[in-house]
């Protein structure tokens, strides 16, 4: 093992053993991210009841704090995909691959959801989480925005 890499190990251990998050930016493995399942929760959307799919790494609304980028595979990218076509009018594969069409299509959401910058990169993380909505137990468009881990 390289001198390298065991720093970046050693500090990701100590980080994560003291409660730190740490994000990086790039490589294999962060791509994958860290989102890897689908929160639901129920909430009001006019006069029904519905469930909302959020992609997390558990059940509860703090899980939803995870990010994923091209190269993940979950079953978090199929809320996703579910999300970008029901919620942005894409019509992409629901297969739980996060490639070059599901991150093009997220860059087209958090454009539309008027982020900017660096926010437009077709990553998915807490930013575009409070600013894209999320698909519904409706169907169709009926769609419901996020404002963090506190719900809707």
């Amino acid at each position: 093992m390289n001198k390298a890499l065991r720093i970046a190990l050693a500090t990701a251990t100590a980080a994560a053993m003291s409660g730190i998050t740490l994000v990086g930016t790039g490589g294999a493995a962060w791509a994958a991210g860290t989102c890897s399942t689908t929160y639901t929760f129920r909430t009001d959307y006019g006069s029904q009841t519905v469930t909302v799919y959020v992609p997390s790494t558990g059940s509860t609304a703090a899980s939803t704090t995870c990010d994923m980028g091209q190269g993940a595979q979950s079953a978090a990218v199929k809320t996703l995909q579910r999300t970008l076509n029901n919620c942005y009018y894409e019509s992409l594969s629901v297969d739980g691959i996060f490639g070059a069409n599901t991150k093009a299509a997220l860059k087209r959401a958090q454009a539309s959801e008027e982020l900017r910058g660096n926010d437009v990169d077709g990553v998915y993380g807490p930013i575009t989480r409070d600013s894209i909505m999320h698909y519904t137990s409706l169907g169709g468009h009926a769609c419901k925005y996020w404002n963090g881990p506190g719900g809707l």
